[in-house]
């Protein structure tokens, strides 16, 4: 059985990302595939996918293989924007992507409330849930940017081109604190649902994942933090190894002298989390951000055993490219992994 990780890679340009393949045989160490190339690369020509192509989903339906991924590239304003698209395979390695999106935000506001009367915003991070004949997809939306905000919307499809998107949205960022919710994965066992999710502090960029669960009939719950492992709520904060409170309180001052203190005694794994969570069998993949003591940063793809309490071991699956000019040598992230 072989493993096929998707992901996303950044360039040290810091602003150029794309799709790329690395495949494992033993479910565990991962190389890259198709000459190292990305599969889903951008299209400078092509105004929407021109700057990123990133956060792959991938799914069996209808006899070939689809993927759901993001596209990222400039608006009339010339301010980034972020769309939904599709791609499709015969053999989940080469893929042919549709010439249009089939999700963008003005889909969106035209069809939600709440985002009604936003002049800009977008749509991320598509999650699928293939449910016989038909689609579901969980999405992030957002107006303005999305350092202002995010929410879940829920949209449903048989073909997976022309999408019903429900009005009102799933979850919010803003009900669990002063946080961004991103990266979704929904699996389904008949009515009962789990989710995965990300929680970012708009404030630290620390990140944690999150899970909860619905029976269908009544709104999610059950929020437990796998990573960092929490076990009273929420609590999202970057990794503080020493402590240091300045007049008995935790000031920026503090915050900084705790960020020194962390990367000069451990190089600053896992400083701000954990983030992009996906679970296949017992294993949870994910991001994670580091800080070393140089002060740089950068994001790994790593995998642990997760039985929904404390996590197994963290092995690293997939890191940067070492060569610097690579198109995926400042950062992976965004696993998604199937077998076949």
């Amino acid at each position: 059985m072989t493993t096929l990780l998707y992901y996303a890679g950044m360039a040290t340009d810091r602003r150029t990302e794309q799709i790329g393949l690395a495949i494992s045989e033993d479910g565990s160490g991962f190389q890259r595939a198709e000459g190292g190339r990305p599969i889903v690369p951008i299209e400078p020509a092509t105004a929407w996918k021109s700057v990123r192509t990133c956060n792959p989903t991938v799914v069996r339906f209808q006899d070939e293989w689809v993927m759901f991924y993001q596209g990222v590239g400039p608006d009339a304003a010339g301010q980034l924007t972020h769309v939904i698209a599709r791609a499709r395979s015969h053999n989940a390695r080469q893929w042919v992507c549709d010439p249009r999106p089939i999700l963008t935000f003005e889909h969106v506001r035209n069809a939600c409330p709440a985002l009604k009367d936003s002049v800009s915003g977008g749509v991320l991070e598509p999650s699928i849930v293939v449910t016989g004949d038909e689609l579901q997809m969980y999405f992030v939306a957002y107006r303005g940017t999305y350092s202002d905000g995010t929410w879940l919307y829920h949209a449903r499809s048989r073909n997976g081109e022309d999408w019903q998107i429900d009005p009102l949205w799933v979850l919010s960022g803003q009900q669990f604190g002063n946080y961004r919710l991103h990266y979704p994965q929904v699996r389904c066992a008949g009515t009962h649902k789990t989710i995965w999710f990300s929680l970012i502090h708009r404030d630290t960029r620390a990140s944690a994942i999150l899970r909860m669960t619905s029976d269908g009939a009544n709104p999610w719950s059950d929020t437990t933090q796998l990573l960092p492992w929490y076990g009273g709520g929420v609590q999202v904060e970057p990794r503080e190894v020493a402590t240091v409170h300045l007049g008995g309180e935790r000031t920026r001052g503090a915050a900084r002298i705790n960020q020194a203190l962390n990367q000069w005694l451990y190089g600053g794994r896992n400083y701000f989390g954990y983030s992009h969570p996906h679970t296949i069998d017992s294993r949870l993949f994910y991001h994670a951000y580091h800080r070393n003591r140089q002060g740089q940063s950068w994001m790994d793809i790593g995998w642990c055993a997760h039985d929904g309490g404390q996590a197994g071991t963290h092995t690293v699956a997939l890191r940067p490219s070492n060569a610097l000019d690579t198109w995926d040598a400042f950062f992976v992230a965004d696993p998604y992994v199937i077998t076949i």
